[in-house]
């Protein structure tokens, strides 16, 4: 059920310099298009001393009229909103409330970027999110008056029994005006219209035809008025905002908790017109719980002879409410049911395929690196994705296996990666060396902490092909579920729509129970992986291996196999154990071997892993940084 609120914010805040003037009289003509727009006239002349005026324009949040979101029967209450402004002209004229001479003697007003106090014949416009600002440059010495034509676009709300437009206080205006007077225009109209004004002002109103409403006041407090106009929905003939539902009666409850003063003839034929419509929306939709509702308040009706025929029309339909209300429940039950049944045996054969068959007895350690796999690649297969700590211990595999020196720069305040062998290099190697170098063969740290910023795009690039082929590498770790995913989330949402289609107020728990299993079933399958055999060997290896360099000080010498210690320290790092196996190793490190070079390297990586990694995020910082700029 929808409603529109119109916001006609009328406001004039004094702009320039502090002036010394008041409102004398003001007009408004209003005309609802065949099309749901608005269009609007103002004329009005300031008595006193100014430069201009800064007229005030809302077209958001318009339903915090004199009372509030109370004033909104509808839970979207952004629906009292429309779509934007269009500014047709601003003028000077001389002030008469006849319109067919108000253009006479007049001067159309030119926009301009800026502008000075004094100046005459000139506007400028501002926008925030709710409203446009329109300051004037009229002074009082030009001794003319105020015009403003614009239109407000996609105002109406057209609902299943009734068109609304909702005028919304004159927010943002402190003055009193004199004379007011409102003229409402809705040339297609022919059966209803109704107007309701809420504010401390007597309002005198006038309904002159099916057409045309009049509004007068005096002494207007602008902050304390707005008014509710409803009419023939046909009357609007390109319908843009739409509610679907019936509101007449929705509405009369509102306006009287909203304490209008209406007389008791005219609060019964409302109350008759509430209780008709909730007889036709039983008839047009069968719901239980609109059946429940209309036929409590046909109960209510004073009137005897309306009072029968309306209960006679609820037992002729009452059949069919059941019928609709029991066909609801079984269909909603049985689609629960075979969407449960259907995605029990998707997930038995899930269970069936994938996690069968790979049973490996799980080791307590494991005390070598198993197949001598990439750190990066082992990174990807246990945790299925890459790092800062990633990156970093394949830069040091690159130095331990002599494809790259890592040193000081002669002004020791800075370091370098020098290459030393590229020959009979794998995929993932050459990649990161193009990722560290380009096409260089020695590069500083500052100097790719620089590139990182300034060539962001290629840093970017050339970590991103590196990145694909980690992935590419680590395929043989994982089985091929594309098709099984697929599958089952679209399986999942086809329970949704189905449930989604069918719910509806008297049995919304079995499809809501429905779509709750559904999206948890579809987050599953989108999450769902399964390891290959090697990739299942592999993870409990090097989960056995994790466990060994955690309990590296417990374990017996004579039980560990001969490995260079940087190795060690290279895997650790992406497996998360570093910290502890360097404290671990150098409580060991001199039983552990006699070899003087693996101790010195062993020092060197350890010494340079923190500067090398904060140089890594430091450059994927600065490159992210400036690609968001």
């Amino acid at each position: 059920m929808k409603k529109i609120v119109f916001a006609i914010l009328i406001f004039l805040i004094p702009i320039f310099i502090k002036a010394d003037y008041s409102i004398k009289d003001y007009y408004i003509d209003i005309t609802i298009l065949d099309n749901g727009d608005v269009n609007i006239t103002e004329a009005f002349s300031i008595d006193g001393v100014y430069n201009g005026i800064e007229r005030i324009i809302g077209y958001k949040n318009n339903y915090e009229g004199y009372y509030g979101s109370r004033f909104s029967s509808v839970e979207d209450i952004s629906l009292y909103d429309f779509d934007d402004i269009v500014l047709n002209e601003i003028r000077s004229i001389d002030f008469s409330y006849d319109f067919n001479q108000l253009l006479n003697n007049s001067n159309i007003f030119n926009k301009v970027n800026n502008a000075n106090k004094g100046e005459y014949g000139i506007y400028t416009i501002a926008k925030n999110d709710d409203s446009y600002y329109y300051k004037i440059y009229n002074p009082s010495k030009i001794n003319k008056d105020f015009y403003i034509n614009y239109t407000l676009e996609n105002a109406v709300i057209v609902h299943d029994d009734i068109a609304e437009l909702a005028i919304n206080n004159l927010k943002k205006q402190d003055e009193i005006i004199e004379n007011m007077e409102i003229s409402i225009h809705i040339p297609n109209n022919e059966k209803i219209l109704k107007i309701w004004f809420h504010g401390e002002n007597k309002i005198d109103n006038e309904i002159i035809d099916n057409k045309t409403i009049i509004i007068k006041t005096n002494n207007l407090d602008t902050n304390n008025f707005d008014f509710r106009v409803i009419f023939d929905k046909n009357s609007i003939l390109k319908v843009n905002k739409k509610s679907n539902d019936f509101v007449l009666s929705k509405i009369i409850d509102l306006e009287s908790k909203l304490n209008i003063e209406e007389d008791a003839e005219e609060k019964d034929e409302q109350f008759k017109d509430m209780v008709y419509n909730s007889v036709l929306k039983v008839e047009k939709t069968h719901e239980k719980n609109d059946f429940v509702e209309a036929n409590n308040l046909v109960k209510e009706l004073k009137d005897e002879e309306l009072k029968t025929q309306l209960l006679i029309r609820l037992m002729n339909v009452q059949s069919k409410v059941e019928r609709k209300y029991v066909f609801n429940k079984v269909i909603n039950t049985s689609i629960m049911g075979i969407t449960l049944i259907g995605l029990l045996v998707i997930l038995y054969q899930i269970y069936k395929k994938y996690f069968y068959g790979y049973n490996y007895e799980k080791i307590k350690y494991y005390y070598d690196i198993p197949n001598n796999y990439s750190p990066v690649t082992i990174a990807y297969l246990m945790r299925r994705k890459i790092n800062y700590n990633d990156i970093t211990a394949s830069i040091l595999n690159l130095i331990d296996k002599k494809i790259i020196s890592f040193e000081q720069t002669n002004n020791k305040k800075d370091y370098k990666f020098i290459k030393l062998n590229t020959t009979n290099l794998d995929n993932l190697d050459e990649r990161l060396l193009k990722f560290i170098f380009d096409d260089n063969d020695e590069i500083t740290i500052s100097k790719l902490q620089k590139k990182s910023k300034i060539e962001y795009k290629n840093f970017l690039r050339q970590y991103s092909n590196w990145l694909n082929s980690i992935i590419d590498e680590s395929n043989k770790f994982y089985e091929d579920l594309l098709f099984v995913k697929l599958f089952g989330i679209s399986y999942s949402i086809v329970g949704i729509v189905l449930s989604a289609l069918l719910l509806d107020k008297s049995t919304y728990f079995s499809p809501i129970i429905t779509i709750i299993i559904c999206l948890l079933s579809m987050l599953y399958f989108i999450i769902f992986y399964k390891r290959t055999k090697l990739g299942v060997e592999l993870y409990f290896q090097f989960s056995a291996l994790k466990r060994f360099m955690i309990d590296f000080n417990n374990i017996d010498k004579s039980e560990i196999t001969h490995k260079k210690l940087c190795n060690y320290f290279i895997y650790s790092i992406i497996l998360g154990c570093s910290d502890k196996l360097v404290k671990n190793i150098k409580l060991r490190i001199e039983q552990l071997t006699d070899n003087t070079s693996d101790i010195v390297d062993f020092q060197f990586l350890i010494n340079y892993y923190k500067i090398i990694n904060d140089s890594i995020k430091s450059c994927f910082q600065n490159a992210y940084t400036a690609k968001n700029k």
